[in-house]
Formats: C-alpha cells, structure tokens, sequence
C-alpha cells in the first residue's frame, strides 16, 4: 500500500489514538454482594483487558514502523532541513518582534541633552535611553518582513513535499489502516 507522507502522519495520530481508547479498558469490575456470575463476569473483563494490552502492543509497533518510514522519507525529501530552516527563523523572529515592540530609538543628541536638564527640575535622578539607532530598528523591521515571507514559502514547500511524496508502509501496517477503514 502507498500512502503520502501527510497520509502517513495523520495514521500515526490515528494509532496513538487507538492506543488511548485500549488504555479505557478496566483491568478491576465492581460487583455486588448479589451478584451470582461474578466469575463469568470476570473471566469477560479480563479478557477484554488482555485483547486491549494486545491491541496496544500492534498500534504501538504500527506506530514505530510507520515513524521510522516518515524519518527516513523526510531525510530524503530534505523536510529536515525545511524544518530546521523553520525553528531557526521562528526564533529569530520571535527576538525581531521583541526588539520591534520594545525597543525604542535611540534619541538624538538633542533630545538626549534636553532629558538630562529635565532631571534638574524634577526628583528623579535617573533616566534609561536606548542605545539602539534608528537605522537598527528599520533593518530589524525590514528583516522581519523577509522572515516572515520566507517561513510562509517553507510552508507552502512543506506542504508539496507531504502530499507529493508517497511511501510503501509493510503489509502489516498496511491491514492495520484497512481494518481501521481509512484505506
């Protein structure tokens, strides 16, 4: 069976999803003082237990398979580096919007001389000015434009490589997603 690599991770949700439900199943029942089948009731429940451990033990090989296929194609793909390329401008996009938000201009000589004498007329003592010139500030903003610009082309690319680059998953895999019906 072949499936895209966007195909592939939505399945690899879907099986640690079905882990989660198997995880549901009591391992205790709760009988009462009148009951008459509590060891029919238990053998039922335990079971029911062991099918779900089982049924883990499948989804969760299904699971490693099917990431290790995903691994290896998005090596291949170069996904890695498109994602790697993604973190580092998401980080440096997160400093240009603090600097942006933050950082205000350094003021002119000027400005900088009429701030000092304001300290003569009033109780403070101190004053915080910023060291970053103005010219700092356009290039930042500028950047951001660029970065932004750029991560939205990455994903865009992401985008083609998930649905354009199809895999084979192993027939065991492969039954696994037609018993779940999304196959």
């Amino acid at each position: 069976m072949k499936i895209n690599l966007r195909q592939a991770a939505m399945i690899q949700k879907i099986f640690e999803d079905e882990v989660s439900k198997q995880k549901d199943e009591d391992a205790h029942i709760i009988i009462s003082l009148f009951e008459n089948n509590i060891c029919e009731r238990l053998e039922q429940q335990s079971q029911a237990y062991l099918k779900a451990e089982a049924n883990m033990l499948i989804y969760w090989e299904a699971r490693r398979v099917l990431r290790a296929i995903i691994a290896e194609y998005n090596v291949k793909a170069g996904i890695h580096e498109l994602l790697a390329e993604d973190a580092m401008l998401a980080s440096k996009g997160q400093h240009f919007n603090n600097i942006m938000r933050f950082g205000n201009p350094r003021l002119s000589n000027e400005a900088i001389k009429r701030q000092n004498e304001s300290l003569l007329n009033s109780d403070e003592r101190f004053v915080k000015l910023s060291a970053i010139p103005q010219e700092f500030i356009d290039t930042v903003e500028t950047q951001l434009e660029d970065l932004k610009r750029r991560r939205r082309k990455i994903k865009d690319e992401l985008l083609l490589i998930n649905v354009n680059t199809e895999i084979t998953v192993p027939q065991k895999v492969a039954q696994l997603i037609k018993e779940l019906g999304l196959a």
